[in-house]
């Protein structure tokens, strides 16, 4: 039934519509008990998004969706009296009853104990809760619309300070530890698990070391006048030379500048105001590097010992690629674009661009110590792609986009081709890190390891660094912490387990619509067709629960310490929290039911929202584990 007066849809079989109160005439029978209007959560981190299959979608707020639910209104009934008790008695005069007045004084008293009686419970739930030891990890974002603000959170603590409008970019160290974030106008914020700084202003690129100690990025304003590093005179008494060298080198050709200029290399050429900036974590101060800085040419090592970029000559005919290792600039060479270098700078990862009888070409080249490899040779910048190991000794790229050949390439190990795509499929816990053009994965070798190849078929990469066609076609994997089993649904809904060094495939269940495991890799759960959560430990396959939610391939929430979180007898985006740890007993929280949305955190915590407002478009956000959670915000959205 649809309310005429705010049309929200109604479910109830009171008359009453259960947001505004208006009565509704009744026009069809009424549904089962228990259903309320919607209401769902949201929560940040990887893709446990859920929403009702088959039905209208909830509002978003960010990247998440959440709605809410309320009891319709009880009316309540008092019963009348008998014709006997309201009739009086013959022979006596009638007598008006007196009204019967309350003294004042006498309310206030027992509003006042009632309100203690309510509170008391409250206040001794939140002092024991604010005692828990909360393990903190990762750091979470959530924008309100009503504010115009975005407020951080970390580990169910809300930061002080909160950041002006919403948030452009975020990248993360490999720990998830720390974390930069880019505002919508421009402002750069440094984030660690205790403080959140304002580093600068008018910033248009940044990137993070994967430790998250160093922070370096680019502003678009009038070159600085000086340099803040220690060694500033020498630096500028070398940059100084190298220009003059340059401008030698630049007349003494007989090449015109537009000759010169490599092909795709313009973007490299322009010299702008852009001034690349240091910012020390630990120190909390930034170092000026460089002036006129070319976009896209900046890579910081894995702790930022070093950073490597790229500046524009004055000239407008060539660029120069240098890296900066304890306050000293080295030249790399002209027109060379940096991607990567290590720690002690001796491993480095450049592009250099050369004129081949007339033709401008860019090469991929690896440089070891003393030792120079060429990788490939390429027109178009923006198809590289590479992955390094930790170390940078090993590299998986390609030249022609990520759905082109890759190839592997070692210092023990010659070059090659391996598949067309690359997609590292990684444990429960590991995270892949950005720098520059780069990826830095967490891994120390890539032999024995599991990817995807273009086409979404499973890859295995063998101790010698061969690799294996699975046959795993799947559209969502998972693999055991110890590399050796390979978990995957395929487009058909059969969840198979693949044994990676036999190779040999099991058929484990069909019509699964989502499945995850432990992070211990002890426990696999599933949901089937029939909404039935499944709980397979070794040869054991046990229903653990029914009417089980889960969208998209998701959601379940499984946490670092062994638990997995669900929504139970979830309509209209309105579900009942539970849990489990292992494959143990099931915990259904009844006294929390607007849930439409979990994603795990550290331990055993969760986020989730609830009581979503079609209204307003607001949410409230709690934060906890069990029994136990705590909200953070109030009416978000």
């Amino acid at each position: 039934m649809r309310c005429p007066h705010c049309g929200f849809e109604s479910r109830s079989a009171a008359g009453v519509c259960e947001n505004c109160g208006t009565p509704i005439p009744v026009r069809r029978p009424a549904p089962p008990a228990g259903n309320g209007r919607p209401s769902g959560s949201a929560a940040p981190r990887r893709t446990n998004s859920a929403r009702p299959m088959q039905r209208k979608p909830t509002p978003q707020a960010g990247s998440h969706r959440a709605a809410s639910g309320a009891k319709p209104p009880q009316t309540a009934r008092r019963s009348a009296p008998s014709g006997a008790a309201r009739r009086p008695q013959q022979g006596q005069p009638k007598r008006k009853k007196p009204k019967m007045r309350w003294n004042p004084k006498f309310l206030a008293a027992c509003a006042a104990i009632l309100l203690l009686i309510i509170l008391i419970p409250i206040l001794i739930a939140v002092i024991s809760h604010s005692h828990d030891t909360i393990e903190s990890n990762r750091i979470q974002m959530f924008y309100s619309g009503l504010t115009k603000k975005t407020s951080v959170v970390m580990a169910g603590k809300v930061y002080d300070k909160a950041i002006t409008g919403k948030i452009d970019r975020t990248v993360s160290s490999a720990d998830g530890m720390t974390q930069a974030a880019l505002s919508e106008n421009g402002e750069l914020f440094y984030i660690t698990t205790d403080k959140l700084a304002s580093v600068a202003t008018d910033v248009c690129q940044f990137t993070l070391s994967a430790d998250g100690s160093k922070l370096a990025y680019m502003v678009n304003s009038e070159p600085e006048t000086s340099d803040l590093s220690e060694s500033s005179t020498e630096e500028e008494e070398t940059t100084t030379q190298v220009r003059r060298s340059l401008q030698e080198e630049a007349a003494s050709t007989t090449e015109s500048t537009t000759e010169y200029v490599p092909a795709g290399a313009s973007a490299y050429l322009d010299y702008t105001n852009t001034s690349l900036f240091l910012y020390s974590g630990s120190g909390a101060n930034s170092t000026l590097i460089a002036n006129h800085v070319a976009p896209d040419s900046v890579s910081l090592s894995p702790t930022g010992s070093v950073i490597a970029y790229s500046v524009t000559n004055e000239d407008g005919a060539s660029f120069e690629g240098f890296y900066a290792l304890n306050g000293v600039k080295t030249s790399i060479g002209r027109n060379v674009l940096p991607i990567a270098v290590s720690d002690d700078a001796l491993q480095s990862y450049f592009v250099k661009f050369d004129n081949i009888e007339d033709v401008w070409v860019q090469k991929l080249l690896v440089k070891a110590g003393e030792n120079e490899v060429k990788l490939g040779e390429f027109a178009d910048g923006n198809l590289l792609s590479l992955y390094l190991t930790q170390d940078y000794s090993q590299v998986v790229y390609s030249v022609t986009g990520k759905n082109g050949d890759y190839f592997f390439y070692s210092t023990e190990h010659d070059k090659e081709k391996i598949s067309s795509g690359f997609t590292p499929i990684y444990a429960y816990g590991l995270r892949e890190v950005t720098s520059g053009k780069a990826v830095i994965t967490p891994l120390e070798t890539f032999s024995k390891t599991c990817f995807r190849d273009a086409s979404g078929t499973a890859q295995y990469m063998d101790g010698k660094f061969v690799c294996t066609n699975t046959g795993a076609l799947g559209t969502t994997f998972r693999i055991s912490p110890d590399g050796k089993t390979l978990y995957y649904l395929n487009p058909d809904g059969e969840l198979f387990a693949c044994a990676l060094r036999k190779l040999n495939k099991t058929r484990i269940a069909n019509q699964v619509m989502a499945f995850d495991l432990s992070a211990d890799g002890e426990v696999l759960y599933y949901v089937n067709a029939d909404n039935k959560l499944h709980c397979v430990k070794g040869s054991k396959d046990s229903i653990a629960a029914e009417n089980v939610y889960t969208s998209s391939g998701s959601g379940l929430a499984v946490t670092d310490s062994g638990y997995l979180y669900f929504l139970q007898n979830y309509e209209y985006g309105n579900g009942t929290l539970c849990y489990l740890k292992g494959n143990g007993k099931v915990h259904v929280l009844e006294s929390i039911k607007n849930v439409h949305d979990i994603a795990a955190d550290i331990g055993e915590y969760i986020y989730y929202r609830s009581d979503f407002s079609s209204i307003t478009g607001t949410y409230n956000l709690y934060y906890g584990k069990g029994r136990k959670y705590t909200k953070l915000f109030e009416k978000m959205g």
